[in-house]
């Protein structure tokens, strides 16, 4: 099998160096991208940007994009759940020529007291332009509090005394339009008993409403939306649940595609899941007490294009049969160009100014 060295961006045939080039075609941050081929059609391949870098490319090409921003944390105290971030996903784009700048967006962080904080938002920026941005998920409310408008909204935290106006998912997105859907309504009631948050919105549905009763359950979060832009179905930016209250409450559950459960009492809410944007969980309390919100999960960026895009020039070095010079073996490439071969004394020569086009495989 054919490896791409990322780091020194050379290509390796079982560990032995073979051909060495400049890696003019696709060239991405290695610290932060993954370069994989899709389950669905070995055609096709894709990088995953789990964090901040860039990519480039030497011509026009034609791809597939999913961009997911960061999930707001919950609200720490009868809190709502976090919003997930925005999800974009869109086919048949053409990427111009030149160096693209990714920024994954992280989630927005958990606390031990007050309303949750926004998920920052994920974008894929050229020539400091923003072509593509999923805003952040909003942080979930908490007593006496809505949740954040965001890329979803967050869930609304339980009161003793009413129910907040939900706020809205964000249109501030690019393309422009909402690519989420807004948080739960919390629980209010005489007895603290009664007070929970409601689940935050998610990419695929709306936060869960929290059910009123001396032992209140939480809202779940809303549903995430699934995509196979990889091969394979997966659900991202599901909201996060709401918090209970006393321990004899019921927290709300995640929303599928990475959203954090709330909490009860005194116990920490879960964290949305990294890279699926899904919002984080509500915190409970016991009388003073409360536990800690769940942060948010953290973007993505994923970008599939066909694998006839990945083309090498250079100086190839093609070790021929021996004797023979002229007819390299061995190299499982699509297609190879190459110049004269060796002397023919026993060991095949130096291919000259060759050109090779190679499928990459992880």
């Amino acid at each position: 099998m054919i490896s791409l060295n990322k780091k020194n961006k050379q290509i390796y045939y079982n560990q032995t160096d073979l051909l060495s080039s400049s890696f003019n075609n696709i060239d991405f941050s290695v610290a932060t991208a993954t370069l994989n081929q899709a389950t669905d059609n070995a055609n096709y391949s894709y990088i995953k940007f789990t964090g901040s870098g860039t990519m480039t490319f030497p011509s026009a090409i034609v791809c597939d994009i999913l961009v997911v921003g960061g999930g707001g944390s919950g609200g720490a105290r009868q809190g709502g759940g976090g919003g997930a971030g925005a999800m974009i996903y869109l086919t048949n784009q053409t990427l111009n020529a030149g160096t693209y700048t990714i920024t994954v967006g992280a989630g927005g962080g958990s606390s031990s007291s007050g309303v949750g904080n926004n998920g920052s938002d994920t974008s894929i920026q050229y020539l400091s332009v923003n072509l593509y941005l999923a805003k952040g998920g909003g942080g979930g409310g908490i007593d006496g509090t809505a949740g954040k408008a965001g890329g979803s909204s967050g869930g609304n935290g339980g009161d003793g005394s009413s129910v907040y106006t939900n706020s809205p998912a964000l249109t501030t997105n690019i393309p422009s339009g909402t690519y989420g859907n807004i948080g739960g309504n919390g629980t209010s009631g005489a007895a603290a008993t009664y007070w929970t948050g409601g689940g935050g919105g998610g990419a695929g549905g709306v936060g869960g409403n929290a059910i009123a009763s001396s032992n209140a359950t939480g809202g779940n979060g809303g549903a995430g939306s699934s995509c196979s832009i990889t091969g394979t179905s997966t659900t991202y930016a599901g909201g996060g649940g709401g918090g209970g209250n006393y321990q004899t409450g019921t927290a709300g559950t995640g929303g599928s595609g990475g959203g954090g459960t709330g909490g009860i009492g005194t116990v920490t809410a879960t964290s949305g899941t990294a890279n699926f944007g899904g919002g984080g969980g509500g915190s409970g309390f016991v009388g003073d007490s409360n536990g800690a919100n769940g942060a948010g999960g953290s973007g993505v960026v994923i970008v599939r294009f066909l694998n006839n895009n990945n083309s090498f020039t250079g100086n190839a070095m093609m070790f021929g049969n021996s004797g023979i010079g002229a007819n390299p073996t061995a190299i499982p490439t699509k297609k190879i160009n190459y110049g004269s071969g060796g002397d023919g004394n026993g060991n095949g020569g130096l291919g000259a100014n060759g050109a090779v086009m190679v499928q990459i495989q992880n």
